[in-house]
Formats: C-alpha cells, sequence, structure tokens
C-alpha cells in the first residue's frame, strides 16, 4: 500500500466534504489527535476505520490509491 498517496487523498477528500475532523473523528470512533495522525500519514488506519471512512466521504476505497 502507498500510505503516501493515500494520506495526500484522504487529506483531499476530507477538505472537499466541507466536514471537520471533529465529526469525522467522532463518527469514526477515535480522538481528534489519532484521526490527525491518520491524515498526516503518520499512522494507518484499521481496515475497518478505512472502511468508515470510505463510507463517511462517499469515495470508493480504491479512490484513495489512485495518483492524482
Amino acid at each position: 500500500m502507498n500510505f503516501a498517496v493515500y494520506a495526500k487523498n484522504l487529506k483531499k477528500f476530507v477538505d472537499a466534504s466541507g466536514r471537520t475532523h471533529r465529526s469525522i473523528s467522532k463518527e469514526l470512533g477515535i480522538g481528534e489527535t489519532a484521526f490527525s495522525r491518520v491524515i498526516r500519514g503518520i499512522r494507518p488506519p484499521t481496515y475497518k476505520q478505512f472502511v468508515r471512512l470510505s463510507e463517511i466521504l462517499g469515495v470508493k476505497m480504491e479512490a484513495f490509491f489512485e495518483e492524482r
């Protein structure tokens, strides 16, 4: 998995959603600090979090790994 591409795309999708990090992290069931680490590429999400992010942001899972 190319985590740098994933983190870059995740940030774009989160920004485009207009949602706050707080609201997304709450839906994921993790703290804002943990979510911030995922967005900055410091730590990968769990598979469950990855699937949930896809649902929350309305993005297909494979879109996170597409070079843009």
